[in-house]
């Protein structure tokens, strides 16, 4: 499969590396560089993540997504953003990208956690999982992105459709406020812990 990330940061690259390690054909690329291009990109998968860009500026280009899996993995930058009222981030992205596939997720995990699992060797190493929430409406897609997710060592976490994406746009707020003022500092996750499972730690509690 080959994975293209547009505008990767720390944790879009770690993500590549992983999956090319895995035996996917990667690489990372900017909006600025597809604009230039102008062709469609040699892609079964794109990794967005926003950054500071907007859903607009991915009109110049969108025509070039058309048949890719759109894994977003974008964040509000704020509580007004998220209580504006307007579609959520990853539904934006589909309604500017119509013939792709969108699926939310991998937007939760900190780069600091996602580099603990990665040296730790994978969430089932550990007492209870670390948990990649993702959403979508095509489910070719969505189990695309749930392959990707546990392919990242992490534990897919299915969230229904691509109109729950303003939920996981809100846990990655959260994040994104608990990595900045949390005593943990970034090393933390927000994570579905399940009873029932023999190494979950609430077998600790219960």
């Amino acid at each position: 499969m080959r994975i293209v990330a547009i505008n990767a940061g720390d944790k879009g690259h770690a993500l590549l590396d992983r999956w090319s390690a895995n035996g996917h054909d990667t690489d990372g690329t900017s909006f600025d560089a597809i604009v230039e291009m102008n062709q469609p990109i040699q892609a079964d998968v794109i990794l967005l993540d926003l950054g500071d860009a907007r859903v607009d500026d991915i009109a110049m280009f969108a025509r070039h997504l058309d048949g890719k899996v759109i894994i977003d993995c974008s964040n509000v930058k704020n509580v007004p953003e998220l209580r504006s009222g307007s579609a959520s981030i990853a539904e934006q992205v589909a309604q500017a990208c119509p013939r792709a596939s969108v699926v939310k997720a991998l937007n939760v995990i900190t780069f600091a956690t996602l580099q603990r699992v990665f040296k730790r060797g994978g969430a089932e190493s550990r007492s209870g999982y670390v948990s990649g929430y993702y959403c979508g409406d095509d489910e070719q897609a969505r189990r695309t992105a749930a392959g990707l997710i546990e392919e990242a060592q992490l534990e897919p976490s299915d969230c229904g459709p691509l109109s729950n994406a303003t939920l996981l746009e809100a846990l990655g707020l959260l994040t994104h406020h608990l990595e900045k003022h949390a005593a943990s500092g970034p090393h933390f996750t927000i994570s579905i812990v399940r009873a029932h499972d023999d190494s979950s730690p609430l077998d600790r509690w219960m």
